[in-house]
């Protein structure tokens, strides 16, 4: 009998010295929930002096979100301020700069809520790109759908800006990413584990663009990095950018403005866009044949036109497939002669139909010998206007 009641305790004690709890447990009262990071680079005072990074967080301020203090309504928060605080620390690595922002934050930095890292321009073409996004994944806070812009500029000053229409930047920013369905002007959002990948596969790749000013925040455009050695080679501009994802089959909506031979002005609505890249090789040169097929719909027309009649519409095909056919091939001429980098998915067209071929080539392939600023490209762009409208020629009915 003593015996089992021995047992018992020992039992209860033992259960007991499990229930004690977490020991690194973090009230939520003390966490300070990161919502953006922007990554900038200082400049150099010094030729000798090593390279220093800025890191700044953009930690929501929970009370004043739930007040509604810089709600959506009220423009940003005039009344009640920000619901959020931009924190910067310097340091000489990416690690320092995290360990000085303890000695300056009273809350425990939490990022499991990140939504957006923001790259600085200086940054992404110092060739440290690899180094920092290195770094954020080894992080097991981050998380790998994180999505990555680079900014035309400093990305802190980015952050600073307030929107007009979402209580913090982070929110809004990420909002633009989402817009590809409705634009052709931005490439498609890359997260952080994506574009890991991409470094991994010496690939070159655009990320989407930001701009600004002091009041506003502009997604337009895409950065060019290049696959040899991780630096931005340069910028897309609008126009460049949605001709790029006619080539590479991204494109999910948008418009395409053009002006008919008689000085008409149209808009053409993209409903649906489907390209086709067929490679071949010959005595060592290198051709790609770009078949771009199109359905859509007459947006827009200026001129009391009946939108029923096909050698109306048949002209206005034409007249899109003539700026889509330019315009293509102005950015795949930039893309070879100015920025040297495939971010136009040549390279990956070849590897996929003509693996050995590729296998010879792939290290010179846009740097190098570079075979892909000699590539001979051509592009074949079929429109068809499957929607005309139902507003027609009114003259002579009124």
């Amino acid at each position: 009998m003593r015996k089992s009641r021995c047992s018992l305790l020992i039992t209860a004690l033992l259960t007991v010295s499990l229930l004690t709890g977490c020991w690194d447990r973090v009230e939520i009262e003390q966490r300070g929930f990161v919502m953006a990071i922007g990554i900038d680079m200082i400049p150099k005072q010094e030729e000798e002096q090593k390279i220093s990074l800025a890191l700044t967080y953009q930690i929501a301020v929970p009370a004043k979100i739930q007040t509604g203090a810089g709600g959506r309504e009220g423009g940003g928060g005039e009344q009640g301020g920000k619901p959020y605080v931009n924190m910067t620390t310097e340091g000489d690595t990416l690690f320092e700069t995290v360990r000085i922002m303890a000695t300056r934050s009273s809350r425990s930095l939490f990022f499991e809520h990140v939504k957006l890292v923001l790259i600085g321009e200086e940054v992404a073409r110092s060739g440290y790109l690899n180094r920092v996004i290195d770094f954020l994944l080894r992080d097991h806070e981050m998380r790998r759908r994180m999505k990555v812009i680079v900014v035309k500029g400093e990305a802190r000053k980015a952050l600073d800006v307030m929107p007009k229409q979402e209580r913090m930047t982070s929110e809004y920013l990420e909002s633009l990413t989402e817009n590809t369905k409705k634009t052709a002007r931005m490439p498609s959002e890359l997260a952080i584990g994506d574009l890991s990948e991409k470094i991994i596969s010496k690939t070159s790749f655009v990320v989407q663009r930001v701009a600004f000013n002091e009041k506003e925040l502009k997604m337009a455009g895409g950065a060019v990095i290049h696959g040899h050695n991780n630096k931005l080679v340069g910028w897309l501009d609008e126009e460049d950018t949605e001709a790029l994802m006619w080539i590479t089959g991204d494109l999910k909506g948008g418009i395409t403005e053009t002006v008919l031979p008689s000085g008409e002005r149209v808009v053409y609505e993209i409903r649906t866009a489907n390209t086709k890249i067929e490679p071949k090789v010959e005595k060592g040169k290198f051709y790609f044949h770009i078949q771009v097929e199109s359905e859509g719909s007459l947006g827009e027309s200026w001129e009391n036109r009946d939108t029923l009649d096909k050698k109306f519409i048949s002209e206005v095909e034409k007249a899109v497939e003539k700026d889509i056919q330019q315009s293509i091939t102005d950015v795949i001429k930039k893309l070879q002669t100015e920025l040297k980098a495939d971010v136009a998915g040549l390279g990956s067209t070849l590897a996929r139909k003509e693996p050995k071929v590729w296998e010879k080539v792939k290290n010179d392939w846009d740097h190098g010998k570079n075979y892909f600023r000699d590539a001979k490209v051509d592009v074949d762009v079929q429109v068809v206007i499957r929607f005309p409208g139902t507003i027609s020629k009114l003259k002579g009915k009124e």
